[in-house]
């Protein structure tokens, strides 16, 4: 065996192994008591905090930069209680599709939501940008509920089992997922012309012209953070007539 293949088959079973870990976690962890469930994740953060890792070096790095005040010992306490939060993310995901309304009204704190619900009540859409902080999934879910229907670009995880897997999963929270492949199936999200119709649209371009700018606006989305919001405002906008 060459050690491409090797290295093939080591990937692939690596994917399936975090498969199987994330079918493990949402049939296991939402059968535990809440209590159980979240201190074994504390467990898992501190066994992680302990050993270290690229993963930890770097949150261990960041700390550092935005808090240069803090010694040894206060960085690490920011560390631990990092890994810990992160953990507690994949718990309070795992267990989200058995949380109730009032579950999810109870657990977001809101703050300065109201030209967002005046804008929704006005029939328009709004477009919302979110940070690193709390349960992203949980915020969606509560959106579905208080706020209106959430959709928003997902770019595929591998393997694409495991894609396929989150999608059904916030799907069923009530999100509208668009899936990000180099820009391609976004697109077709938009339209069904296919490519040659889509030139002849736009003055009768030929559709390998068409499959370039496609190509290359998928590829920049990936690349630039702004260009990947400014698309996904405008396929928002579009979707819901705005």
């Amino acid at each position: 065996m060459s050690r491409l293949t090797e290295r093939a088959a080591l990937v692939r079973l690596t994917e399936r192994g975090r498969l199987a870990g994330y079918r493990s976690g949402w049939f296991l962890v939402r059968r535990m008591p809440a209590r159980v469930a979240y201190r074994l994740f504390d467990l898992i953060a501190d066994v992680a905090w302990r050993r270290g890792g690229k993963g930890v070096s770097r949150m261990r790095s960041n700390y550092q930069t935005v808090r240069p005040e803090l010694n040894a010992a206060e960085v690490e306490v920011l560390v631990r209680a990092g890994m810990r939060s992160y953990l507690r993310y994949w718990c309070d995901s795992f267990r989200l599709p058995d949380r109730s309304v009032e579950d999810l009204v109870r657990g977001v704190r809101v703050v300065g939501d109201e030209p967002v619900r005046a804008r929704l009540q006005s029939g328009r859409s709004a477009v919302m940008f979110l940070g690193h902080l709390g349960n992203w999934d949980f915020g969606g879910a509560w959106s579905t509920t208080q706020l209106g229907p959430v959709t928003t670009v997902a770019e595929r995880l591998k393997p694409e089992e495991l894609f396929d897997e989150f999608l059904a999963f916030r799907e069923r929270l009530g999100m509208r997922i668009i899936p990000l492949t180099g820009g391609s199936d976004v697109f077709r999200e938009l339209t069904d012309f296919s490519y040659p119709a889509i030139g002849r649209e736009f003055g009768g371009r030929d559709h390998s012209t068409v499959m370039h700018a496609v190509e290359k606006i998928g590829g920049l989305m990936k690349e630039r953070h702004q260009i990947y919001n400014q698309v996904t405002d405008l396929i928002i906008r579009i979707k819901s007539g705005s």
